[in-house]
């Protein structure tokens, strides 16, 4: 996994096809999660994508399986809606901002492991408003995806109303 921008950069350029780096953030301390955010301005995708596990706290997310209820009544894997809550709003206003500067078509949430359970819970929590479809704003995307690798269930039983709209994904094993 990279740890710093220069390595991101990187590893994008060997893409070829592209993409450029937004916002990458770091794993600063044992509530967030390391993410980072790019534009693919051939497909004109916006990617939101989440790393795995790779750290101590990564682990504690991890292990923190007991449902917690958001206040719309769902409920989610405590540790990973503790993670995605610490970022969220951060990467809301990277997102938000950049949609007002450059808007898109598609918006794509993706991870492996710990970072596709992020990007789920991120979407199924409603963390994201942009990527919601309730929020209305004219430079949200008209498509909103998310890919998860080898991702844990990030929900506990069944989601209701907006966050079953909102949970359109594909999981990869």
């Amino acid at each position: 996994y990279a740890e710093k921008r220069r390595e991101v950069e990187a590893g994008l350029a060997l893409l070829g096809s592209g993409m450029e780096l937004v916002r990458f953030s770091p794993q600063r301390d044992s509530r967030g999660a390391q993410w980072l955010v790019a534009r693919d301005a051939e497909s004109g995708t916006l990617w939101v994508a989440f790393r795995g596990t790779a750290s101590l706290a990564d682990v504690v997310h991890d292990l923190m399986a007991a449902p917690e209820q958001t206040g719309a009544g769902d409920a989610f894997h405590s540790g990973f809606l503790r993670a995605a809550r610490a970022a969220a709003e951060e990467l809301r206003e990277v997102v938000e901002a950049e949609l007002r500067v450059r808007p898109c078509e598609r918006l794509a949430l993706c991870g492996h492991s710990l970072g596709g359970a992020l990007a789920m819970t991120l979407l199924g929590a409603g963390l994201l408003p942009c990527a919601s479809g309730d929020a209305g704003a004219e430079d949200a995307p008209a498509e909103v995806l998310a890919f998860t690798y080898g991702s844990p269930a990030a929900f506990h039983g069944e989601l209701r109303g907006a966050a079953m709209r909102r949970v359109r994904a594909q999981s990869f094993v």
